[in-house]
């Protein structure tokens, strides 16, 4: 970003610098539990400008996917205890979240050993087609006294 777009910015009164935003981002984004909008908002600035410089700053980047990652673990940790019976809250809740966030997938798996019978056997099992021959002109075999000519001839 430049300077000149930077102080305009600061005039407004709006986004921090970015060197004080780097500062208090990590606290902000944790105390709004990892949602980007809602900490865009705290700091005063629009939720398209901080997702620009989350894709332009490396390290301000790799922070927030620190962060993502405790977050995320702390909600597993949950999940985990309500199964458990030690711990009350919403499963589903948690399992939504970390479908969005963790890239959960429903998954089902089916196996299959053997084949299907289509009435033909497994290829391995079919006898090697043999060529064909295609008979034209009425099929059927010849005819042993085929008919004769005007002349006599066969």
């Amino acid at each position: 970003m430049t300077e000149k777009a930077e102080e305009k910015r600061e005039k407004k009164g709006s986004c921090p610098s970015v060197p004080a935003l780097k500062k208090m981002f990590p606290g902000v984004y944790r105390e709004n539990d990892g949602v980007l909008s809602h900490t865009a908002k705290a700091l005063g600035c629009s939720i398209r400008w901080l997702g620009r410089l989350l894709e332009n700053d490396d390290e301000l980047a790799q922070i927030r996917k620190e962060i993502d990652d405790e977050i995320d673990g702390v909600i597993q940790r949950r999940l985990y205890n309500i199964a458990r019976g030690t711990e009350t809250g919403h499963p589903t809740a948690s399992i939504f979240w970390l479908k969005a966030r963790q890239n959960w997938k429903d998954r089902q798996e089916v196996t299959h050993s053997g084949y299907v019978d289509f009435g033909e056997p497994p290829k391995e099992e079919q006898e090697p087609k043999r060529p064909t021959l295609a008979i034209v002109n009425g099929g059927g075999p010849p005819d042993p006294h085929p008919p004769e000519d005007d002349d006599g001839t066969v």
